[in-house]
């Protein structure tokens, strides 16, 4: 079962594995793709992974989160991801890039702009930041993306208009699920109606906030409705903030901790479910997609090993080395590229 094909829209995959999108720390300090970052890209496709998600990727200046990472908000960036693209498509690989926005949660100490607060943004602001992910969504089609993820979970800017925790608003983006929704449904469609109804794209999403006062799992699953009607083609189904602790999306390990609640999605939804986080063992694949999940996504695996997947797939059945001790997250403050320091003492 990990190793059948699936179709995700009009995308065909080899196997049932994702690497989700993980921040590389590679980029230059412009967004620009650097010849280090091919590089890991190259030995990502050549890991018999079926599909590739890139690091979040930000659509505006001031939407960026992390150093050295990725952006998409000019035409000039477009040709550092062709190389990208073209190098994983020779190695037969499939890649899709993630458009995301910091929101409240960009640094100004790293990057001098002043992080936004949804509930400050005009209307007319509200309408600008629609069209950077839209255009982004151009450039990645452009660039030979074979789709696009956008990153609405974990509490950046697209989660924080689902999440009452952060939205306030009283106007049609704010309030009710629906309105909480909107926001991305715009996206959505405009992306949909620019680049084609079937061209594959596809939300990571909170399953719930795990936060008081936060997206509920049952709001989420309606949102999840709203974005499949929309016309994405599948959801990704995470959890938790990047202010929830030991609540958040990067947790100790003790078997995926998303399975339950991506179950529900999954019964209510017709288009595949990816679950991610906590998938550390071949057996936790092969249960979770037995149980009716249609992909598994994992990303601190990755940065251990890179080749976890073919190494499964040569029929050894070893855990992932990964002890989801999440030392690779100091990178970050460390601007260093990400690195499994385990690995390295």
């Amino acid at each position: 079962m990990p190793f059948s094909e699936i179709k995700i829209g009009r995308l065909k995959l080899k196997n049932r594995f994702v690497r989700s999108a993980t921040w590389e720390g590679m980029a230059e300090k412009d967004g620009s793709v650097t010849d280090e970052l091919i590089e890991l890209y190259k030995r990502l496709s050549k890991a018999e992974i079926g599909l590739i998600i890139t690091g979040h990727t930000y659509v505006s200046k001031e939407g960026k989160a992390t150093p050295r990472q990725l952006g998409l908000y000019k035409d000039e960036l477009i040709s550092g991801f062709k190389r990208l693209v073209t190098q994983v498509h020779q190695l037969g690989g499939k890649i899709l890039i993630q458009l995301s926005h910091s929101g409240r949660f960009g640094r100004k100490e790293f990057f001098g702009l002043t992080p936004l607060d949804l509930n400050r943004l005009t209307k007319k602001e509200i309408e600008r930041l629609i069209q950077a992910f839209c255009l982004a969504s151009e450039r990645a089609k452009e660039a030979g993306f074979d789709g696009i993820q956008f990153h609405a979970a974990h509490g950046y800017l697209i989660s924080q208009f689902f999440s009452p925790l952060f939205n306030r608003r009283d106007d049609e983006y704010g309030g009710s699920v629906r309105n909480r929704a909107r926001f991305a449904e715009q996206i959505l469609s405009y992306v949909k109606k620019r680049l084609g109804s079937e061209y594959p794209v596809l939300f990571k999403i909170n399953c719930q906030d795990f936060s008081s006062s936060g997206l509920t799992l049952k709001d989420s699953i309606q949102i999840a409705k709203i974005l499949a009607n929309e016309g994405a083609d599948a959801i990704e189904i995470s959890g938790g903030l990047l202010i929830s602790k030991e609540k958040g999306p990067c947790r100790p390990y003790k078997g995926p901790y998303f399975l339950e609640q991506a179950l529900y999605f999954k019964e209510q939804l017709e288009i595949p479910v990816i679950l991610v986080g906590g998938i550390r063992s071949y057996k936790d694949a092969e249960d979770a997609l037995a149980k009716g999940i249609d992909l598994v996504s994992m990303s601190r695996p990755f940065i251990c090993e890179p080749e976890l997947v073919k190494k499964w797939k040569s029929g050894a059945r070893e855990d992932s080395k990964c002890n989801s001790d999440n030392l690779c997250l100091k990178s970050v403050k460390t601007k260093q590229p990400v690195r499994c320091w385990k690995n390295e003492n």
